[in-house]
């Protein structure tokens, strides 16, 4: 295992490489993945320019939270008071805004234990910090594996002073190969419920998998993604909270039953990619409008460039009462990416 620290444009990057071919560049900023390599293979997309990528809307890699996803009106109401975001997306907010924890340099630690290098991220939240009540420690565990093209995610919100809304995720961008987009890519998804959403994407309920986006069985994105009907949405095309079979939300520490399944499983002609987690729901978004320039693939940015992968809590849990982080008690969430070259 190779592990080399530098810095640049104000960013401290790690450098992984294991003893598999599987390298993984981390970044502090924003807690993220800045970009994965199978055997010299491109396996992610984020803006080449550095500066570009640390503010892009697109959130390339970054951790998105406290909430990630949409918020109506940018209020949330907890234990009967109203909590006001910020709006950055017309009257909503999306990944809390622009002042949220994927634009923030965290502080991290690296070492190895058990054959596997583990980097880990930590950001103390104020109690206020982005709108929401209570302090809070969040870590965010890097787990790359010596001898196995696999690494895992491990999402502690720590004990809050307050309830709280903590809904944490990782916002990277799949291209297996290096492609110019991801048309040639197969994708096969274990959810038979998808949100329905306004005028301003916000998920208003869930409903059975139309035929269109059942993806059970596993489908071409080169048919998937040109759908006329999707392509009139207010998202562009596919931007969906997917829900899988019999979903739970369930504690990592207490519950590992959904990393038996792979949610999704995403193959190109080079590669594939299957995704373990313990979260019920997953975000797809196709890339439906690029920010364009260089990617660091060697691509310039276009439409359905890469397939943002988001597993996550799903949107009506944060309207939901009660569905909130307690005070005093811990969340804790996985996940496990696993790559295999053909």
């Amino acid at each position: 295992m190779q592990i080399g620290e530098r810095i640049e444009k104000g960013c401290r990057f790690i450098d992984i490489r294991n003893e598999t071919g599987m390298e993984i560049t981390l970044c502090d900023f924003g807690a993220s993945i800045y970009e994965i390599k199978i055997n010299g293979h491109p396996m992610t997309i984020a803006n080449r320019d550095i500066e570009k990528w640390m503010y892009s809307r697109s959130y390339f890699g970054k951790t998105v939270g406290r909430i990630a996803g949409r918020v109506g009106n940018a209020t949330l109401t907890l234990n009967g008071e109203d909590y006001h975001l910020e709006a950055n997306e017309g009257k909503n907010t999306l990944h809390m805004g622009k002042d949220a924890l994927c634009y923030k340099p965290w502080i991290y630690d690296v070492h190895m234990k058990r054959g596997a290098a583990h980097i880990d991220y930590y950001y103390h939240l104020m109690d206020g910090e982005e709108g929401l009540p209570g302090e809070q420690m969040i870590n965010v565990r890097y787990i790359i594996h010596k001898k196995e093209n696999v690494f895992d995610i491990l999402f502690y919100a720590g004990k809050p002073t307050k309830d709280t809304y903590t809904r944490l995720t990782n916002h990277a961008y799949f291209n297996l190969g290096g492609y110019k987009n991801i048309r040639n890519h197969k994708f096969t998804l274990d959810a038979d419920r998808v949100s329905l959403f306004d005028e301003g994407c916000i998920a208003t309920d869930f409903v059975k998998v139309p035929s269109n986006l059942d993806f059970r069985k596993g489908v071409s994105l080169d048919e998937a993604l040109p759908n006329k009907d999707l392509a009139k949405l207010p998202t562009g095309g596919l931007d969906h909270v997917f829900i899988r079979t019999n979903a739970k939300c369930s504690d990592y520490r207490k519950d590992k039953t959904g990393m038996e399944k792979p949610l999704l499983t995403l193959e190109s002609p080079l590669a594939s990619l299957q995704i373990f987690t313990t979260f019920p729901a997953i975000t797809c978004y196709a890339d439906n409008f690029p920010g364009g320039g260089t990617l660091t693939n060697g691509n310039e940015e276009e439409k359905y460039a890469g397939l943002a992968l988001e597993p996550r809590f799903d949107d009506m849990d944060v309207i939901k009462p009660g569905a909130f982080q307690k005070k005093g008690r811990l969340q804790v969430n996985m996940i496990t990416y696993a790559f295999k070259i053909k």
